[in-house]
């Protein structure tokens, strides 16, 4: 399908806009497509992508999915172009997948981290995915108070099963067993609604 694009842009059978569209979905299906497939494949992939796509936030979402998969086996270097593909886009335009995945990423120095999902909060506002990677983030700098401060204003704009999950650990890390074991309830309740 990826090699139709050029003769379908070239015999203009869609308008731009509708093509951008047909085009942008094609990319992101290659890449959800390419689980087990080796990162040097999802590369080249990635490399044929045209420039002006690969500022689309579900097309870099879909491409640093695929990478995360190999980040443990590849390292730093995989893990230092997700940080700079979700940092240069989320610093244009809003995607709570991306936002989400921030919080997972393994980095070394943390509070840069905080200090640039801070200012995703100034510009976004209390989104809720944004809310949970600030709360891990503070948890793994151990400042558990402002962690606690961004799982419960996640968990009130609406139920939330990694929030509720992370915010019993977090309650048992205060040993505070009680609560922690009924947020995990929360957590657990919530994945089984799925």
């Amino acid at each position: 399908m990826q090699s139709l694009l050029p003769a379908m842009r070239k015999a203009k059978i869609l308008t731009p806009d509708e093509y951008e569209l047909f085009e942008k979905n094609i990319y992101c299906e290659i890449f959800r497509a390419s689980n087990g497939k080796r990162l040097s494949d999802i590369r080249q992939t990635w490399s044929q992508v045209p420039r002006y796509l690969k500022k689309n936030p579900e097309i870099v979402c879909a491409y640093v999915k695929q990478i995360s998969r190999h980040a443990p086996v590849t390292g730093t270097d995989t893990t230092k172009e997700m940080e700079e593909l979700i940092r240069k886009t989320l610093k244009t335009q809003w995607q709570p997948d991306l936002a989400r995945m921030y919080g997972d990423l393994p980095f070394n120095n943390l509070n840069r981290q905080l200090v640039i999902a801070g200012a995703w909060l100034k510009m976004y506002g209390q989104q809720p995915e944004l809310l949970l990677t600030l709360g891990r983030l503070c948890m793994r700098v151990q400042l558990w108070g402002k962690a606690r401060d961004y799982f419960e204003k996640c968990l009130a704009l609406g139920p939330d099963a990694e929030a509720s999950l992370e915010y019993g650990k977090l309650l048992e890390q205060l040993d505070e067993p009680n609560a922690a074991m009924q947020k995990y309830r929360d957590g657990l309740a919530r994945l089984t609604e799925r």
